[in-house]
This record gives structure tokens, sequence and C-alpha cells, in this order.
């Protein structure tokens, strides 16, 4: 061993070091690794040290554990000179890489505080055992490192900076029933944000994580005429006869996501051809970007649906067959709002912000999607009667929206959730347990569960 090890020392004298870390045997490997951690500095006087610490950083991935175990405790005992090198390969894709990477900069400790914030960035990491590498790192790191664990075991917050001042109460006693904090600026688990503008902005600073409020061009995915394409070409059947207008679409973000697909958008006339081709029909307008109950008509013949249409502040909507026997509660048309949270894993930080908001650089983001086992039901406050002409207009008997309901003065408050029999808004459970304990239509609370899980 002595005479092989002098043997070495003598090699890498003669510029041969990196000859030997490539060396295809592993004991050779080793060999050179040993010289360069016993006498780097002295190396270094007489050759370039990047291309030899990046010879040994490449051994971080080496086939043999030993090895490993040597570019390990070399990298650690040459100090400031291979941090670079070591750095870069906390962003890599290489678990192995990055796990050693950590590992090089928990053994050069407090020197490496200055990369402890990338380090801390992987304390969110999916893989377990990088996670664990990443805390025993940051351990080693002084009171800067101390300083990243503290507010990585510090209670979830949620960054109101950008949500708007009639938001702030309700976020904030979401964030007291949670345990979590609300703060303004600064970051959280949750950064609350608003508009596309905002969303950009504030992707632009997200840290591994953090979770945006929205995920990026969601809002043109849910407008009416998207998801509506989107149900038509998976051949959707749980939803009315639908077709988009106009014949092509108008929102060039959703052309984007269209990465082109045939639209499923036509002329009003020839949805007129088809909707009333079997007689008389009711159909329902809705424009794509529409809320509360706005611009909404409902119509029973072709010329009015044609005037409705081009009546519209905007040409893109959806026509559907209404629905002429709903099931009523008292006599009055509800609907659930059933609420999911869809997360996103954080994406890379090499993806253009402008590919994230178009959608594209989606394509093989791992999503998840939690159901809430709770929902909202919301009443009209007109009685409900068959669409007809003369009751067509009568917006509160087929609209559900609490902007059309709530200053009326048959609005009915309700403070009690477990009362299914009071209130324009009840909750869905209590609402479900009523309808399970009348023998409505077959209804079985747990088995709609089941379905929509």
């Amino acid at each position: 061993d002595e005479v092989r090890l002098v043997a070495a020392k003598v090699l890498c004298r003669m510029g041969r070091v990196e000859a030997l870390l490539e060396d295809t045997r592993s004991e050779v490997r080793c060999l050179a690794l040993r010289v360069v951690a016993c006498d780097g500095n002295q190396l270094w006087q007489s050759l370039p040290p990047a291309p030899h610490v990046d010879a040994i950083v490449s051994l971080l991935t080496d086939v043999d554990e030993n090895v490993r175990r040597s570019a390990v405790r070399t990298l650690g005992g040459l100090g400031l000179v291979c941090m670079p090198h070591v750095a870069a390969r906390l962003g890599g894709t290489n678990c192995q890489s990055r796990l050693s990477a950590l590992q090089v900069l928990g053994l050069l400790g407090e020197k490496a505080s200055d990369l402890a914030g990338e380090v801390a960035e992987i304390l969110w990491d999916e893989d377990i055992i990088i996670r664990a590498a990443a805390v025993e790192a940051l351990s080693h790191m002084g009171e800067v490192g101390q300083a990243h664990l503290s507010a990585a075991n510090a209670p979830p917050r949620i960054d109101i900076a950008c949500a708007k001042s009639f938001e702030h109460p309700v976020l904030q006693l979401a964030a007291h029933e949670l345990g979590w904090t609300a703060a303004r600026g600064g970051g959280g688990t949750v950064v609350w944000v608003h508009g596309k503008d905002n969303v950009v902005e504030r992707l632009r600073s997200l840290r591994r994580g953090e979770f945006l409020s929205h995920i990026p061009g969601m809002g043109s995915v849910t407008a009416k005429v998207p998801l509506a394409e989107v149900l038509l070409s998976t051949g959707a059947t749980f939803w009315p006869r639908t077709w988009c207008v106009p014949e092509v679409g108008i929102e060039p973000l959703w052309i984007g996501l269209r990465r082109g697909r045939r639209m499923c958008g036509q002329s009003v006339e020839s949805v007129c051809a088809e909707a009333f081709a079997n007689g008389p029909a009711t159909i329902i307008v809705k424009p794509s970007n529409g809320s509360q109950g706005k611009d909404i008509s409902l119509v029973q013949s072709g010329k009015d649906l044609v005037q409705a249409v081009h009546s519209l502040p905007k040409p893109a909507a959806i026509l559907q067959q209404y629905i002429e026997r709903p099931l009523l509660l008292d006599g009055l048309k509800w609907d659930a709002r059933i609420y999911a949270l869809v997360l996103a894993t954080p994406p890379r930080s090499d993806i253009d912000v402008a590919r994230i908001c178009s959608g594209r650089a989606y394509e093989h983001t791992r999503f998840v999607c939690f159901l809430a086992m709770e929902g909202l039901v919301r009443l009209c406050i007109g009685a409900y009667e068959a669409p007809k002409p003369r009751n067509l207009y009568r917006s509160t008997s087929h609209l559900t929206n609490y902007s059309l309901s709530k200053f009326s003065e048959k609005f009915i408050h309700s403070q009690d959730p477990e009362d299914s029999d009071h209130g324009t808004k009840r909750t869905l459970s209590a609402v479900l347990r009523r309808l399970e304990a009348d023998h409505v239509a077959g209804t079985n609370a747990g088995g709609m569960w089941a379905q929509l899980g």
C-alpha cells in the first residue's frame, strides 16, 4: 500500500491526476483521491485546480461506493475551491449526485453557509433521503443553517401581499383556524395571487416549497368555452348537450393551449338548425367569461338564440340544452358547489415563465387533486316553473347566483350548517342527509362522494 501511495503521489506531481481519477480500477481512483486529500494544496500550486476538481466531483456518482465516499471526504477537505463545482450538482436530476453534494457541503460546514439558501429549498424535495441529507447539511452550517431549519419547521404561512383588501380578513381567519400565519410579503407556503400579470410576477420569485394560490393558466382553462371544448373532446356524458360559439375562438391564450387541436366552435346558425331540429326546445346562453349570472338568458326559438348571442358583450359563449325537469328542493332549483384543491409540483427553475403561463411547461408535471368532503348548496329565491315564454326572464327562478338573490327580501340567511330545511345557502352534507332520509331519487351520500373521488 505504501509503495502504491508513493507511486500515486509521484504521478500526481507529474500532472497525471486526471488520468488516475479516470482509471478503470476503483482501487486506483481511491488511491488518487487519497493523494489529493493529503497533498491537494501543494498540487494546486503547480496544477490548475478547476479541471481536477471537476474530475473529483464526477466521482460523486461513481459505481463504487468506496470511491463515492472517498470523493466526498476529499472534496470536504479541499475547502472553498470546490464550492462552485459542488453547488452545480444540487440542481441536477441525478439523486446520487445531489446526495453526495449535500454530504460534501455538510463536511464543509460553515464554509458552505453561502449555499444555505439553495440547500434549504431542497428541504421540499420529493425524495425523503435527499431531504434528510439537506437537513444534515444545514445543521452543520452554523447560525445561517439553523435559521433556515427553524424557518422550515415554523408553522406554514400565507403571503397575502397581493390579495385584495376585502380578502385579507378571511385569509387571516383561515390562517388562524389552521394554526398558520398570514404575512404581507416575504413569501410563504401559499403565495396569494390575482390576475395574469400578478401570477407572472410572483412566479419569477417562487421558491421551492412555495405554491401559488392559482395554477398559471387555470383561469383560461376554466372559462366556459375552453372547459366545454375539453369535455366535448373527451366524450363526457354527465352534462347537457352543449355547443360552443363562435366558430373561431377569440382567446389567444386558450388558442395556445389547444396546440393544434380541432376547435369545437360553430356558427350560431348551425346551432339553431341542430338545437331546434326536433321541434321546440329551451336553450340557455352563457358567456364564456361571464360570472354572477350576468348576460345569461333562456331562449326558445332560433331567432331569439341568434339575437341573444349577438347581444353579448363578447361573442364567445356556450349554448346548452336546458334541463327542464331538475331535482327540486322545497320547490326551488338548486346547485352544489364542490371544491377541489389541485396541486402541481413546483416547476423547474430552467423553465421559461412564458411557457409556464401558456401551459406548455406543464406537459410532464405531476398534478395531485384533493376533494373537499363538504360543499355549498345555493337555492333560487323564486319558485321553479318549467320554462315558458312568460317566465324565461325570471332569472331568480332559473339561476342560483348569490349576486342575483342577495338583495332580495326573499333571501334567507342561515347560520346553522346542520339545517337542511332553511336558508338560501346550505351545506351540501346537510342537504344530502335530507335527500337520503327522504329517499329522493335514490340519493346515497357515501356513494356520491365515492363516485366523485
